[in-house]
């Protein structure tokens, strides 16, 4: 397709950016990326940093005691050193600021090859302002707003693979190796598409051995009986899996949740028709690697392959959540003008991957469900032609913009009415209006950029402009801009603060129970915790550690509200609990080891 040759730039060959542009993407990236604290994974992370800050307190801790993530990256060595440097509110946020620099240059390289040079802006004010979830419960995404190892492996990833594209093997192996040592299940996939890529020729050649070969590897790990070589998970460690980590075992997962998986993977599955040289390669490669992921999740599941478990080989995905988007634009802006249902169809995308975040509307998840269907149809030359064809591409892609209003309209009127709490929280209002509501500001930083270019005279000093100009935007947003509320700061203020006085009565070698808030026995108290929902994606790594939690959350049923119970989607607030008794508190505080 030459019209795509044109409009498309070679892997190898970005377009320049203007000092201008630079100054709107830089603004664009910190108005949608803002600095969220130490909560979610990022508790994980920076207990991983103070394991080895403080390694004679935390080594007994539940969490580490039976092995961890930590055993396998050197990011939790290399958080603990910036802690001893820092503190750890700082070194959190400045190594989140560094990330988010990171992050930035990566999305940008990408941008910059993969859309026509008009609809560059626009192109990146998308795929800035998506959540690029990747996983079910919604509880993954790609440049998250806390700092964690996936932080820096995803844009090495990314960076890297970009990098195998354009020919530069050299640097793409080294970001790719980067990656690896701070998180390899994140780095896998990039590092699969980058081979795939680079050795296509002698795939290409000797795909029957090779498939042969991964037909033997997957029987071995389906073979029935206990091998002394392949571990399985046995059913009471794989029942709590299902509760504590229904995101690890795809049987828990929900209609909305393979949705959110597959409809990247369809995305670029039909880019990669539309495309030709590299880009295709590119597209549907990193759409195989996704849907290999999947098919190695189930497969661990029925087999009870506990390794396969632990790797959660859908994580894979994450490259093909944050590029599809991107992918669908790029291509789009590039076809033909009389491919006129193509392309709408191609930008589509954008909000049908818009709707699948969004799991407390139970029926939009029908929406992209039914745009996947349609979109496998709409993009073939007979369909383009025909004019029932286009009616039905315009009612469907209607319907979801219609959905997406409707949305929002629902969003504002659970949030004036204050009927659910969840809701009704000031940081969703903003997290809203920053990720799916906020376009209105980022047209505003687009249009305001080139001006305040010319007023400073950024055209005498274009490549000095833009570098210093980004790098300050970015870095100035990240340690500067905090949309959280007014707890999650005081929570800041406690970890800089510490409590001297408690440290007078908790001894060093005590275990603590604080009800739903490990965060603060960990990072405040600085000492181990006895039992809390917060240690749960820790049984996927040990036995032990997992059946070791559930016993203590059986101990603690009256009177530790959430952190008691093992089950990810049932939330028990201590304040719905009958008062406890005397005999429950006495029965608590003669669990062994608190």
């Amino acid at each position: 397709m030459p019209h795509l040759q044109r409009n498309i730039a070679p892997p190898g060959a970005s377009r320049p950016i203007g000092p201008s542009t630079w100054l709107a993407l830089a603004g664009l990236w910190a108005f949608t990326h803002p600095w969220s604290g130490i909560h979610h994974d990022g508790i994980l992370y920076a207990a991983q940093a103070m394991l080895h800050h403080l390694p004679e307190v935390f080594r007994g801790d539940l969490f580490f005691a039976y092995g961890s993530q930590d055993d396998y990256t050197v990011f939790g060595r290399a958080y603990g050193v910036a802690v001893d440097a820092f503190g750890l509110t700082g070194a959190s946020r400045l190594g989140w600021a560094a990330a988010q620099l990171l992050w930035f240059g990566v999305a940008v390289a990408w941008i910059s090859r993969v859309v026509p040079a008009g609809v560059l802006v626009p192109a990146a004010a998308v795929v800035f302002a998506l959540p690029a979830f990747y996983s079910s419960d919604l509880v993954l995404r790609v440049a998250e707003p806390f700092l964690t190892a996936r932080s820096f492996a995803e844009p090495l990833a990314a960076g890297g693979l970009l990098a195998c594209l354009a020919g530069a093997r050299a640097a793409g192996a080294a970001l790719l190796l980067s990656a690896a040592v701070i998180h390899p299940i994140m780095a896998a996939p990039g590092v699969l598409a980058a081979a795939l890529i680079t050795f296509e020729p002698f795939w290409r050649r000797h795909w029957k051995p090779l498939l042969a070969l991964g037909i033997a590897a997957l029987a071995a790990v389906c073979w029935p009986f206990q091998g002394a070589w392949i571990a399985r998970v046995d059913e009471p460690w794989y029942g709590l899996l299902r509760r504590c980590s229904p995101i690890v075992t795809p049987d828990e997962w929900r209609p909305l949740d393979w949705v959110r998986m597959l409809a990247p993977l369809v995305v670029l599955h039909q880019c990669a028709r539309l495309a030709e040289g590299r880009w295709a390669l590119a597209w549907r490669v990193i759409a195989a690697c996704g849907a290999l992921g999947l098919a190695l999740t189930v497969l661990a599941a029925l087999s009870r392959w506990e390794l396969g478990l632990q790797v959660q080989f859908w994580r894979f995905g994450w490259i093909a959540a944050w590029v599809a988007p991107l992918a669908a634009i790029g291509t789009a802006a590039a076809l033909p003008g009389e491919r006129i249902v193509a392309r709408v169809a191609l930008f589509a995308a954008v909000p049908a991957i818009v709707l699948t975040s969004h799991p407390w509307l139970d029926l939009l998840w029908m929406i992209p469900a039914l745009y996947l269907v349609c979109l496998v149809l709409l993009l073939s030359d007979e369909a383009g032609r025909s004019p029932r064809a286009r009616r039905l591409a315009f009612a469907v892609f209607l319907l979801m913009f219609v959905a997406v209003v409707a949305a929002a309209v629902l969003v504002q009127m659970a949030l004036t009415t204050g009927g659910d709490p969840d809701l009704a929280r000031a940081g969703l209002r903003f997290a809203l209006a920053r990720e799916h509501l906020g376009w209105a500001v980022l047209s505003a930083l687009v249009l305001a950029a080139p001006i305040v270019a010319r007023r400073i005279g950024a055209a005498a000093r274009p490549l000095a402009f833009e570098w210093m100009g980004a790098i300050g935007i970015v870095l100035l947003a990240a340690l500067a801009f905090d949309g959280r509320g007014p707890a999650p700061r005081a929570v800041d203020r406690m970890l800089s603060s510490g409590q001297p006085n408690w440290s007078k009565v908790i001894g060093k070698s005590q275990t603590v129970l604080w009800p739903e808030h490990a965060q603060h026995v960990w990072l405040v108290l600085n000492r181990r915790v006895y039992a809390s929902r917060t240690q749960l994606p820790g049984a996927v790594f040990s036995r032990e550690s997992a059946m070791q939690v559930s016993h203590r959350m059986a101990g603690l049923a009256a009177v530790a509200g959430n952190d008691a119970s093992p089950d990810f989607r049932r939330f028990v607030p201590r304040d719905s609990l009958p008062v406890p008794r005397r005999a429950d508190l006495d029965a608590a505080c003669a669990q062994p080891g608190l």
